[in-house]
């Protein structure tokens, strides 16, 4: 709902509040997930409502890693609905539109920006990277709800995204426009493949597969393969093979070369934040490196530790713990800044 701030990567102290790029920004929004091109390093981002409260343009754009804006598009979406992240390839931009869509009248009322309406049907719009946006393309799809993207790539024949999926509102905060109670069954995620087959000229339908039994909604990859062919994925679960609530919070690591995957059991008085991946080097193969995470140690009053595991052994257990003395956030969407991608003057690696 507004500019992205600028942060001190060593302190995280704000530095510019409102960080319009020196002036550059197109929009009045500012997604929360922004894609780092695994190639050329720029900065890939979106705003939704973009044009003030209400609008129905999308305005794209592509930052270097100086800052300097090189491109940028508008595009109008088939509704107004939630566009929290998208996904994006070495040659396309992907937006799903799902029906949590805008409500006026509940504003009105004193109630919060969105609803979950029923009736509505999902779009996969896709649309070339560096284009005036007019080659946009939408496609209808059933009622479902996906909000966050492990993974995007595309070849000369077909265009991936790999996402977390539900069957209707994932989010028991969020009020359902019909007024009917949240179901937890129905609001489950899954990591689920999306496939759009560009050899068709016009393609009229994508392709919807579940890729695994896990269910969780923050999925993470190694971010070095944020817009190509990538392999391994990360997500916070309960464990698949336990019934609900005896199985322990996990963290599970899949392969999708070969549709497998292990997991990390924190145990039943642990919950789990979302991990976060960091490499072992700049060249170090995918996956190859830490996983991280915050526990909440739910038998010592919410205390909290740090857990780092070896990405490639999840099942072995913590390779270092980090005490923490007090409760903290069970964060979503940190972020490993590793020292290569620092100002020469900050040496130190750290994550925010």
């Amino acid at each position: 709902d507004s500019p992205p701030s600028a942060l001190n990567l060593l302190t995280l102290e704000t530095v510019v509040p409102t960080y319009t790029f020196d002036g550059q920004l197109p929009s009045k929004t500012f997604t929360a997930h922004p894609k780092l091109d695994s190639r050329t390093g720029n900065m890939v981002a979106f705003g939704y409502e973009s044009e003030g409260h209400g609008s129905d343009v999308v305005t794209m754009f592509e930052f270097t890693p100086q800052g300097r804006k090189v491109w940028d598009a508008k595009i109008q979406v088939p509704y107004v609905g939630m566009l929290h992240d998208f996904a994006v390839t070495e040659n396309y931009i992907v937006f799903y539109v799902i029906p949590m869509t805008i409500n006026q009248a509940q504003m009105d009322a004193g109630g919060i920006h969105w609803s979950w309406d029923n009736s509505k049907p999902t779009y996969f719009g896709f649309v070339r990277r560096g284009g005036d946006g007019k080659d946009v393309r939408w496609i209808e799809g059933p009622t479902r709800s996906a909000t966050h993207v492990m993974g995007a790539f595309d070849d000369a024949e077909k265009l991936v995204v790999d996402v977390e999926m539900s069957m209707s509102n994932p989010f028991p905060f969020m009020p359902m426009a019909d007024g009917a109670r949240w179901d937890p069954v129905a609001g489950s995620s899954h990591i689920t493949r999306l496939t759009v087959d560009l050899a068709r000229r016009r393609p009229s339908a994508y392709g919807i597969e579940q890729m695994y039994p896990h269910v969780g909604a923050l999925p993470r990859q190694d971010d070095r393969y944020n817009t190509v062919p990538y392999r391994y994925g990360f997500l916070g679960c309960p464990d698949p093979n336990a019934a609900p609530g005896t199985g322990g919070a996990c963290y599970a690591r899949f392969d999708h070369q070969n549709r497998t995957s292990t997991l990390f059991n924190a145990g039943t008085e642990t919950s789990l934040a979302e991990c976060c991946f960091a490499p072992k080097s700049q060249t170090a193969p995918e996956g190859a490196g830490y996983l991280m995470g915050l526990a909440t140690r739910n038998s010592e009053a919410g205390r909290a530790d740090l857990v780092i595991l070896d990405a490639e052994h999840l099942q072995d257990g913590p390779v270092a713990t980090v005490h923490l003395p007090m409760r903290a956030v069970g964060q979503v969407h940190g972020w490993w800044v590793p020292e290569w991608q620092m100002p020469a003057a900050l040496s130190r690696a750290t994550c925010s």
